[in-house]
């Protein structure tokens, strides 16, 4: 569309072509658009680069906290169940030194000198035995399965 002089005396008429300076103006924006996108993509990346360096972080911080409780918690397992050994050791020879002493003195009362008489009291202490050994045996099983 051409600029009538006539009506227009003060402006002289264009001597460029609009149509060229609209499209020179848009590409001018559009790298402008370019370049800020270019700038807030590299921006984006850089900030998802150190949250991953970050959750890496992390997850290592969250992996030794739990290998090192593991290894607590296996030191603490092993120690109650050393523990447990030498109780079950202990009542175990006890039991051994009762029936030793209930069959010694049993032999005295009878004064046999081949084979052993069960006697009511020599019942009552292997009838007591088996049930230490029974409790023994229940207390380590429910320990073990806590």
């Amino acid at each position: 569309m051409a600029v009538d002089p006539a009506r227009y005396p003060e402006r002289p008429p264009p001597t460029v072509d609009p149509t060229t300076l609209t499209i020179e103006m848009v590409d001018r924006e559009l790298k402008n658009l370019r370049a800020t996108l270019d700038a807030e993509i590299s921006h984006v990346k850089e900030l998802f680069s150190e949250k991953i360096v970050s959750t890496e972080h992390a997850r290592t911080v969250a992996l030794e906290a739990v290998t090192k409780a593991n290894d607590k918690l296996e030191t603490r397992f092993s120690k109650q169940i050393e523990d447990m050994g030498d109780l079950f050791t202990s009542k175990i020879e006890g039991i051994n030194k009762r029936l030793d002493e209930s069959l010694y003195s049993d032999k005295q009362r009878e004064g046999r000198s081949q084979g052993i008489g069960m006697t009511l009291g020599g019942i009552v202490q292997l009838i007591t035995t088996i049930v230490g050994v029974a409790t023994i045996v229940i207390a380590l099983f429910v320990s073990f399965h806590k």
